[in-house]
């Protein structure tokens, strides 16, 4: 068994950190507590309820429990008394849960399960042997059902289960390991192996000899995407890493190997989820987020991280440390010890399942960090340093170029829509992806959808362009015989990133659709949140070149046209509320709970109608170009060309050092342009003819 004494002050600072926040929440956290009318002296965090309620509690359950391990008292009886309620109300027992069920036996039962299991791993001889009996109980229950009732499954899209197959496989090894007497230990192992090898699994394993009898489907694409939930996820690929690190330490406490199929590509994985992060630890969330902003998968960095310090040596302490100090920073703000509760406060009304929930997700992490933070050899560990800086997925059409000034993205196929992001690679608090530099059109109903219709793209060195086509649609209409395919508006929108390592093309071009009843319309549409974590300040530069934000940030405009407004104007909308919520699978915002993230709005227009405008299918809504920069300057002068064909849209950019011509075709016909004798095609020749529906960039040197 390894040691677990203190090594180092980083150590010692981190973990003092993490300790004294759990503290802080488990006494502002008393007020969820409560007994069971039926059950004695069990406790209940949270709702009782079944699924995410037993989860809950499982979470909280480890939060005690740690806490019982460093000698608090009030945790330790507690501790015990939310683990009988756990245990008494699981299939294999007596009791149910306060909604009138009785868990397990599902395909996720056992995740809060291995999230709690690591502060059992502390302080299991101390249970009541009662408590130890039933917990065995409980565990081979579920390790059995999983045996011998559920099947391994994996996809790309369909049946995409790599975060499940992971914690269910884990489960299976964790059991063997800790009662290898129980009749079907050695079967546990070998579909554990099964479970865990198509977690991570990408297509060429299909082709592998070695796993032709092992892996049955692909989770990932070859350039580790992750299409979960239906858009592309980099949160989910973080819980992913998270599971395995559950079981690592487990098998590193125990002072034994664990299975080699724990690790497949976890570090491939890895290599792409470290690009995906700001220096600060948060996500960068290139795909979206359809949950609440900064919690869960979020939280869940934090087992991830240590995992990667332990087993592959790289040093994740600015991480660690840089997230740990925003969940302090967050919790400072409340006041009370809690993690959430003024963000979340409409949500502790409206929502106290999904609200203790959360709350208990970043004990849980903050908990893990506490325990595992001494188990590691801090003085042998290597920078983690950047091996992708580029990159692409063709399913998601996601394109991404970080440097150490830019870090700017785009993706069609994204949690709330399409959406892009150009910032300051220093400055993760002006990140926000719902629906970011895509168009706002909103009509009569009370959400959007958004069907793709195509896309073109490419990348080159230092950047990339890519140029596509959404129809958005009016969704939650009221009245019976709404349209079947209430389109409000065809959007067009290209994405180049520069190869200048700052700077980010926006050119928009919208349609109006039918039906055509608009209540607001922003065309840029950049979101900039303004919320805690950058003290509720933003300073905005106003000029007729633009606005700069926070002297980090500049916004050019380059031209507006349309039916609704030729205003080149810029303009912000200073929300005085957090409008930023969460949306369920199928694109809506879930109303009720309200918004979580405050944020400005900039826009090129931006126009709320006080009474719905009616526009003819066709008019052209939105027409527009704008430049963002990673500077506090405006770089460029730059100007819109000429072309007989109303939907090509060519601008130049130049200053004393570049010289970029972008030209756009939104129309739906091959259009012909000769390109000035001085400039070159970025990607490939160009013999005087672009195609409908695609980008071209020319460069030249001053």
């Amino acid at each position: 068994m390894p040691s677990l004494l203190i090594e180092d002050n980083q150590t010692q600072v981190m973990q003092d950190k993490a300790l004294a926040s759990l503290r802080a929440w488990w006494q502002g956290s008393q007020e969820q507590l409560f007994h069971p009318q039926d059950q004695g002296n069990a406790l209940i965090y949270g709702t009782g309820y079944n699924t995410w309620g037993v989860q809950t509690q499982q979470k909280a359950i480890a939060a005690a429990m740690y806490l019982w391990h460093q000698g608090d008292e009030l945790a330790a009886s507690q501790a015990v008394d939310l683990l009988r309620f756990n245990l008494n109300t699981h299939l294999s027992s007596a009791y149910a849960c306060t909604d009138g069920e009785q868990w397990g036996h599902t395909w996720i039962s056992v995740l809060g399960i291995e999230r709690m299991m690591f502060a059992i791993d502390l302080i299991h001889d101390r249970l009541p042997k009662d408590v130890q009996e039933h917990l065995r109980q409980v565990l081979i229950s579920e390790a059995d059902w999983l045996l011998q009732e559920y099947p391994v499954v994996a996809g790309l899209v369909d049946d995409n289960k790599p975060e499940s197959n992971i914690w269910n496989g884990a489960i299976l090894h964790r059991v063997a390991l800790m009662y290898p007497d129980a009749p079907h230990a050695a079967a546990y192992q070998t579909k554990g192996d099964k479970f865990l090898y198509n977690g991570i699994s990408i297509e060429s394993d299909l082709q592998n000899e070695q796993f032709k009898d092992i892996i049955v489907g692909a989770n990932f694409f070859e350039s580790m995407a992750l299409n979960h939930h239906h858009y592309l996820n980099v949160g989910y690929m973080v819980i992913c890493l998270s599971n395995i690190a559950m079981l690592h330490f487990t098998y590193k406490l125990a002072g034994k190997e664990a299975p080699e199929s724990l690790y497949h590509h976890a570090y491939d994985l890895w290599s792409l989820i470290k690009t995906c992060t700001f220096e600060d630890g948060r996500l960068w969330r290139i795909g979206g987020d359809t949950r609440v902003r900064y919690c869960y998968c979020q939280d869940y960095a934090l087992p991830m991280w240590l995992f990667i310090e332990d087993y592959y040596g790289e040093d994740c302490s600015h991480w660690i440390d840089g997230w740990l100090d925003q969940v302090i920073t967050e919790q400072d703000y409340n006041g009370d010890g809690t993690y959430l509760a003024k963000r979340l406060e409409t949500m502790t009304d409206t929502g106290p399942l999904y609200y203790t929930r959360l709350e208990s997700d970043r004990a849980c992490t903050v908990a893990m960090t506490a325990a595992w933070l001494p188990m590691i050899e801090r003085s042998e560990l290597q920078p983690a340093a950047m091996s992708i800086n580029e990159w692409h997925d063709a399913y998601h059409q996601s394109y991404m170029c970080r440097n150490d000034q830019r870090m700017v993205s785009w993706t069609w196929d994204a949690g709330e829509g399409p959406t892009g992001m150009c910032i300051p690679s220093a400055d993760s608090s002006m990140a926000e992806w719902g629906a970011n530099l895509f168009p706002l059109i909103r009509g009569t109903g009370d959400r959007n959808a958004y069907e793709r219709l195509g896309e073109y793209g490419y990348q080159f060195p230092g950047g990339f362009a890519t140029l596509g086509q959404v129809d958005v649609l009016d969704q939650g209409i009221i009245g019976e015989g709404r349209p079947q395919r209430p389109v409000l508006a065809n959007v067009q929108v290209a994405s180049i990133a520069l190869p200048d390592q700052k700077s980010n093309l926006i050119v928009q071009y919208v349609r109006s659709g039918n039906p055509n009843y608009l209540s607001e319309v922003q065309g840029l549409h950049v979101l900039v949140p303004n919320d805690l974590w950058n003290n509720f300040e933003r300073h905005y530069q106003e000029s007729n070149k633009g606005i700069i934000v926070d002297e980090a940030l500049s916004i050019q405009p380059i031209y507006q046209h349309g039916a609704i407004s030729d205003e080149q104007t810029l303009q912000v909308k200073h929300n005085e509320k957090r409008t930023i919520g969460m949306r369920h699978n199928g694109g809506f915002q879930v109303q009720r709970v309200g918004g979580f993230l405050k944020v400005d709005e900039i826009a090129l227009p931006q126009l709320s109608f006080e009474k719905v405008q009616r526009f003819q299918s066709g008019t052209i809504l939105i027409d527009n170009a704008c430049l963002l920069s990673c500077t506090d300057t405006f770089v460029y002068e730059n100007k819109q060309l000429a072309h007989e064909e109303q939907a090509c849209k060519i601008i130049e950019l130049k200053n004393q050092e570049q010289h970029y011509i972008v030209v756009c075709n939104f129309s739906d016909n091959e259009l012909n342009w000769e390109a000035p004798s001085n400039v070159g095609c970025i990607h490939g020749k160009f013999d005087g003819r672009l195609k409908a529906h695609q980008v071209a960039v020319f460069s030249a040197s001053v």
